[in-house]
């Protein structure tokens, strides 16, 4: 079952929002329909840490100078 378009398209804008590469979403996407059709289970944990490592891999940790400006930008809001 595919992913209902208004969550793929949240995930996409967290990503984005978050600063990392469409690959990422792309990626979570996929182990979100691999859930929700049943082709993977929610218990087993072999699963889950192979994607997990994936994610990890895939996601850049932002800057110093990133963080500086999130906060400063979290300040005015």
């Amino acid at each position: 079952m595919p992913t209902d378009p208004k969550i793929q398209e949240a995930i996409e804008s967290a990503v984005r929002k978050a600063g990392q590469r469409a690959t990422l979403s792309t990626k979570i996407v996929a182990w979100f329909d691999a859930m929700a059709s049943g082709n993977e289970r929610p218990g087993n944990t072999d699963e889950a840490d192979r994607h997990l490592e994936l994610l990890y891999a895939e996601t850049e940790a932002p800057s110093p100078d990133d963080e500086t400006a999130q906060s400063d930008h979290a300040e005015e809001s």
